[in-house]
């Protein structure tokens, strides 16, 4: 156990949680610990909607994957909060696993599954597809050290129909954004390494090593790997893992105050960090602080000595996305699986839809059947679509959404149930570049001794498992320089 102090978590999402549950495991006092949050709930983008029917909709984030090392931090930490037998999971054979679709050219294309999928015919591009992974091969290492897109990558390397019809779809439904401009070095990192040290990305992915799987797991690493999850998530749903971080914290004596509205942030002379809430007149102090709020309000904190920390911070962007659940009365699906996405080029208001009980049938209503599906929209095309956030019309979104499914699936009844969600400025925006500018930031906050630890979604990764896995790195590192 360490004690070093004490310490501040601002911002109550998974991040800021798992870094508070993460040094109540290293820190003697866990009174030493306290954890600011500006809403009146934790979670962040996470939040499950509970119908008393038994009906689930997940508003945000649905799922987890269980691979790498970031996959296992999620399921180790919730093997710690005694929530394994709350975890439901589908394996890489399960339906939802296999069937995963673009829509495009007014049809839906069943994505490949697997590397031995790869290699098998398709409907979706123009070329074949076995052809363009052959001579992927044959295409020279980069020469060159600076970061490109995800779009001139996999152009460069595959096909630019490749990157317009496959990688653009599928990294829509990851980031919400325009892989003209997001960087693979920090998107995409797995794929950029497999060049640097395959030298050819089909290469590395058939004769790579696997990594290994560390021999001291708990009972539910090694259930995911045994039957080869593919997805997994809780049977009351993702906030069920927030609630439990909750409980854990303020039984064990962490702080977690609400509704606090930060105005300023300041190092005193002998480097205590400070912020302020001036609606409550109240200072809080600690030896350390960890921010997990979004990067540009921890630049709007920061006093003006540190303007070029600020700047850095603000030139990490976000994009905004609406979110429409529905459940619809019945078995209305012709087609199973996880659902389709929409490539950029054909689609600028709907990134995709997912089918939540094909996939997860366990947060169906129990009185009869029913079909709950999700449409995503926005993203980096929100604003030209539809307008400021804060003036969209929730009706409109809904009836862009009912249109969407109509067009490419038939429905076309009315739901039984509906929630339109705005999520503004929710997944940030790794553009070209980001991995330098993180180096700078975290140059900056080196050079100048501050007492100030970054992450979150922000920084290394907008998926819940890189927030989980990061945070607990980020405290292991505080606690052991």
């Amino acid at each position: 156990m360490a004690e070093r102090g004490k310490f501040l978590i601002l911002g109550g999402g998974i991040a800021g949680l798992s870094a508070a549950y993460s040094l109540l495991q290293k820190v003697i006092n866990p009174k030493n610990i306290t954890l600011l949050e500006s809403s009146s709930r934790l979670g962040g983008w996470i939040q499950t909607k509970r119908y008393e029917d038994g009906a689930i909709f997940e508003l945000g984030p649905r799922g987890l994957r269980p691979s790498g090392p970031s996959g296992r931090a999620s399921l180790q930490l919730a093997y710690d909060l005694g929530l394994e037998n709350d975890v439901i999971a589908v394996s890489s054979d399960h339906v939802s696993a296999r069937n995963r679709y673009i829509y495009a050219h007014n049809r839906m294309h069943k994505l490949p599954s697997g590397i031995g999928g790869l290699f098998r015919s398709q409907s979706l591009l123009s070329k074949n597809l076995p052809g363009i992974l052959l001579k992927e091969t044959l295409v020279p290492k980069r020469k060159f050290e600076h970061d490109e897109s995800i779009h001139d990558f996999i152009s460069r390397r595959f096909d630019s129909e490749v990157a317009d019809y496959i990688i653009d779809p599928m990294c829509r439904g990851i980031f919400a954004g325009d892989i003209k401009k997001l960087s693979i070095k920090s998107c995409l990192p797995m794929v950029y390494n497999l060049e640097e040290t395959s030298g050819s990305i089909v290469k590395g992915l058939l004769f790579g090593k696997s990594p290994e799987i560390p021999k001291e797991v708990n009972s539910l690493i090694t259930k995911a790997s045994a039957e080869k999850w593919s997805l997994w998530t809780f049977k009351r749903g993702l906030t069920t893992f927030v609630n439990a971080l909750e409980d854990r914290l303020i039984d064990s004596g962490v702080s977690l105050l609400k509704d606090i509205h930060l105005t300023s942030l300041n190092v005193n002379e002998n480097r205590e960090i400070q912020v302020k809430d001036d609606q409550r007149d109240k200072v809080f102090a600690a030896d350390h602080l960890i921010s997990c709020i979004p990067s540009k309000k921890l630049a709007e904190l920061l006093p003006n000595k540190h303007a070029d920390l600020a700047g850095f911070l603000h030139n990490i962007k976000a994009v905004t996305v609406a979110v429409v659940n529905l459940e619809f009365e019945g078995s209305i699906l012709e087609m199973e699986g996880f659902g389709y996405l929409y490539p950029s080029c054909e689609s600028q208001k709907v990134l995709g839809v997912i089918f939540d009980s094909s996939t997860f049938s366990e947060g169906d209503r129990k009185s009869s059947k029913s079909t709950r599906l999700t449409v995503m929209m926005g993203g980096n095309y929100f604003e030209e679509q539809f307008g400021n956030p804060n003036e969209t019309s929730k009706d409109h979104l809904k009836n862009e959404a009912l249109v969407a499914l109509k067009n490419a699936l038939g429905i076309q009844g009315e739901p039984s149930k509906i929630c339109v969600s705005i999520h503004q400025e929710c997944i940030p925006q790794y553009n070209v570049g980001h991995y330098d500018l993180l180096q700078s930031i975290r140059q900056y906050i080196a050079r100048h001794d501050l007492p100030l630890s970054v992450s979150g979604s922000w920084y290394d990764g907008v998926g819940i498992n890189d927030c989980i896995y990061y945070s607990q790195k980020t405290v292991d590192k505080i606690l052991h320089d």
